[in-house]
């Protein structure tokens, strides 16, 4: 297993109870909420992908969508579990366990960034082979240059791994997979970070 990976899930494992709670308020996950949800019927299903403690997740189900909760990190799965109930997975996002086409929808919100570029390639293909044709995808990234890892604000032991994007490589590999339809782009601003969104429709 890669030592990105790796190193990255044992970070979140040790931090999950100190992150579902510093992460409590998603304000700012309102927009593409709105948008993404509107967008799909009642008991659609929805994958969580890098679902974290199931906070999203827990805002989906609000709308009456049917969502499964995936991540690698046990430990946040756990503190989801205890906070959000729901059918929760633990997996990983370059091979996930569900079958072809059977999600009406793909929430990717500030996962798949912890990739290495060439990983993220095979995630992103995964999100869209379970999805349905016409199915819908939203994802954040980092807008950046380059890999690395970071502190943030849970100290030198427990450094995750990052990759940064910029726009056109990001349309170019939503296009590839077949996300051929753009709900929505935009760019938020969080300093110093600022974040990529596409809400994008497959086919």
């Amino acid at each position: 297993m890669p030592g990105e990976t790796m190193r990255t899930t044992e970070a979140y494992d040790r931090i999950a109870e100190r992150y579902a709670e510093y992460w409590s308020e998603r304000k700012f996950v309102e927009r593409p909420l709105m948008l993404f949800g509107g967008l799909l019927a009642e008991s659609d299903r929805v994958l969580d992908a890098g679902c974290g403690p199931g906070y999203d997740g827990a805002l989906l189900r609000q709308r009456g969508l049917y969502v499964i909760g995936l991540d690698r990190s046990h430990g946040m799965l756990l503190a989801g579990r205890e906070r959000y109930p729901g059918p929760y997975l633990q997996g990983d996002l370059r091979s996930i366990p569900l079958p072809s086409q059977s999600m009406n929808g793909v929430w990717a919100s500030a996962s798949l960034l912890h990739l290495p570029r060439d990983e993220f390639y095979q995630a992103l293909h995964e999100c869209a082979r379970v999805l349905a044709s016409g199915g819908l995808i939203y994802i954040s990234l980092r807008e950046g240059e380059g890999e690395r890892w970071q502190a943030e604000v849970w100290g030198e032991d427990y450094q995750r791994f990052y990759t940064y994007w910029q726009e056109d490589a990001l349309d170019e590999a939503l296009a590839a997979e077949g996300f051929t339809t753009m709900i929505a782009g935009w760019r938020d601003r969080d300093d110093p970070l600022v974040w990529l969104n596409r809400v994008m429709r497959k086919g």
